[in-house]
Formats: C-alpha cells, structure tokens, sequence
C-alpha cells in the first residue's frame, strides 16, 4: 500500500508510511494535503517526461508513417507539417483523397441501394468524399458501401 491518510482529533490530516512504518506528515490542513500531492505529482511527471525525452522519441518520419486521414486531411497535415519545418509534403492520392474525383450524385434507387449497404442505417447524402448516414456501421458495411460506390463510378450501375 505505501502509506495512508488519517484525520487527527485536531482536525487536521496526518500521512502514514507503512514502509518506514510511522507518521512521515502531521498537521496538514487540506490545501496543504493537496499542495504535498500536486508536488508529487509534478516530480512524477518531471521524471517521467525526462525518461520519454532521453529513451524514447522516435524519428520524426514516423509521424508521416503512421498519419491516417481520419481526423486531418492530407492537406490539413500537410499545413501541419510545413508549419514545424518539414519540406515533404504528403500525396493526397496516395490517401485517396483526389482533390478532383469527388463522388458522384446518387438516384433516389442508388440511395436506396446504398443505404441497404448500411443495413438500412439512413443514408442522408453525400458530401464530397463522404458518405452521411445516421448510426454506427461496421468495416464489412463500408466495404460493401465501397464495392457498391466503385461500382457506379466505373458505370456498372
């Protein structure tokens, strides 16, 4: 356990240690209580910021490596990395994002169609490259939603 809190009859709060089994602080008022536990924490969190920075930063391409356009777009990445002075910009094709291909509008029949895909979740539109559907889906309904959207973009449907 370490250690642990009692109040005294005084009023006041004492801290135990049962690893040099006897009183370590006494009289602590509560403010001074916190104050002992933000100063811990703060030499925690100095030590433990100064173990990541000496034993584990990684090289900085990895952040180019494992980046996913799920929160950011390529280019709003992109912005991000011109702004802490990196030269090489990401290829937005390569992520699929092609500025100039958008999807296509979609019959009231293709909608339905898609919303089949979703288990009939509600299929509200589509927005650019984004498909707006009421409720979560699971992978194997995007990729039939996929399937069903390369489908008509090469004219299969």
């Amino acid at each position: 356990m370490g250690s642990f809190i009692c109040k005294q009859p005084n009023g006041k709060y004492c801290r135990f240690s049962t690893v040099v089994d006897t009183l370590t602080h006494i009289n602590m008022t509560e403010d001074e209580y916190i104050e002992y536990c933000v100063s811990r924490a703060v030499k925690e969190a100095i030590r433990e910021a100064k173990d990541v920075l000496a034993n584990y930063v990684r090289p900085f391409n990895e952040v180019k490596k494992y980046f996913v356009p799920n929160n950011n777009t390529v280019a709003e990445f992109n912005e991000l990395l011109k702004e802490m002075g990196d030269t090489e910009q990401l290829d937005p094709k390569k992520y699929g994002e092609d500025e100039e291909e958008q999807l296509p509008e979609l019959t009231e029949d293709q909608m339905s169609e898609l919303a089949e895909c979703f288990d009939h979740h509600d299929v509200f539109g589509i927005e650019g490259n984004t498909i707006l559907i009421d409720g979560g889906v699971d992978p194997e309904q995007i990729l039939k939603a996929a399937d069903f959207i390369r489908k008509i973009m090469e004219g299969e449907k």
